[in-house]
This record gives C-alpha cells, sequence and structure tokens, in this order.
C-alpha cells in the first residue's frame, strides 16, 4: 500500500512559477491550452486541467511533497506533462469519467499518456508509470462490483 504525503502546499516563488511556464512552452502547452498562473502563490492551490475553459490552472502542488507515493514525488515536469495529456486528450475529444471509480482510470491514462513526452528525463517518465500502476490499484480496490463501472 502506498504511503501518502501529499504535493507541496507552500505556494510557488516567482521563480518556480517561471520554471513551470518554461517547461510549459517546452512541451508545446500554449498550442494545446492556455497556463493560468494567476493561483500558483496561494498556499494549497491546486493544479488542474478544466475542460469548460481548456486551461491548466496552475498550483502550489505542481512541485512534490514529502510522501513516498508516486503522486506525491512526482516532480513538476510530470506533475505538468500530466494535466498536459489531460488537456490533449480532450482536444482529441477522448470522453473522461468524473464518477468513482472510473475516474481513476482516466487519471491512469494522463499519466501513461504523459509518460511518452520525450522531454521527460527516465525518472520523471517511471514516476508518471507508477502513479498510473497506483490509479489501477485503486480502481481495481475501489471497484465493488468486478465490472469496472
Amino acid at each position: 500500500m502506498a504511503v501518502g504525503g501529499g504535493r507541496n502546499r507552500s505556494g510557488l516563488t516567482d521563480r518556480q512559477i517561471q520554471h513551470c511556464t518554461l517547461f510549459w512552452e517546452l512541451i508545446g502547452g500554449s498550442d494545446v491550452c492556455t497556463l493560468d498562473v494567476s493561483q500558483a502563490h496561494i498556499p494549497d492551490s491546486k493544479t488542474a486541467f478544466y475542460e469548460s475553459t481548456n486551461t491548466v490552472v496552475l498550483g502550489s502542488d505542481a512541485y512534490p511533497g514529502l510522501g513516498m507515493d508516486a503522486r506525491s514525488r512526482m516532480p513538476m515536469p510530470s506533475c505538468l506533462a500530466h494535466e498536459f495529456a489531460h488537456a490533449e486528450r480532450f482536444l482529441k475529444q477522448i470522453a473522461r469519467p468524473y464518477d468513482m471509480p472510473d475516474y481513476l482510470l482516466e487519471e491512469a491514462e494522463a499519466s501513461i499518456h504523459a509518460s511518452f513526452l520525450v522531454v521527460l528525463e527516465s525518472g520523471q517518465r517511471r514516476v508518471l508509470i507508477e502513479d498510473a500502476r497506483d490509479q489501477l490499484d485503486r480502481w481495481l480496490t475501489d471497484d465493488k462490483t468486478g465490472s469496472g463501472s
């Protein structure tokens, strides 16, 4: 079982926000959707893709925390690649489930999709695959019907 510790909770510094913005440009994020950095300096803010505005909101949790599980350890490039994958999948009209447990499948697929970005280093890719595995494990555990839906 994974030991969770969560992601970074401290508001990002201007330098960290700049690193995120530069990485976003490197992966071609601006060609897919907008990166909104207005919340990044706020403690406990969340990084997420929003279909309604076709925007990835950068939060303080773009950087890793102290936990041992893959999601807590995920470096910033992997985190942004994961959100970029959600945006790319939306652009390709791949429907996203929002209800549990199938939401976990979407999370796993986004991490696998993100792992194929060629700019990622092997460790950044590996943590995405570990995250996908963790999400699939949760889906298998949380799916009480055995049907997958």
